[in-house]
């Protein structure tokens, strides 16, 4: 029964490293789709928007530096990366102790 438990672990820890790792596929393949997503939460284009009353009050946190931007992106792409090799690692080792 332990094994059999191990073995539900392991893959839905590999199911959820290899989602990630799709992201972080898209992420590299098609870097304007969430590339854009980062430099608009980080200017505060929709607090601007759809909240300028609060977008008063906070406007001095926004960044509008496109070199700052595309290091958050490289970095959010790294800690894909990081995260997709971690859970597979996890996901390989659940699957030797099911195996004993």
């Amino acid at each position: 029964m332990e094994a059999l438990v191990l073995f539900g672990q392991a893959l839905l820890t590999a199911i959820t490293g290899a989602w990630i790792g799709i992201g972080v596929i898209e992420n590299i393949r098609y870097p304007k789709v969430n590339g854009d997503l980062v430099t608009m939460v980080m200017r505060m284009d929709r607090v601007r928007e759809e909240r300028p009353e609060i977008y008063a009050d906070v406007k001095g946190n926004r960044i509008e530096s496109p070199a700052v931007h595309a290091w958050a992106y490289r970095a959010i792409i790294a800690f894909e990366l990081l995260a997709t090799a971690l859970l597979l690692l996890g996901a390989l080792m659940l699957l030797g102790a099911a195996l004993g």
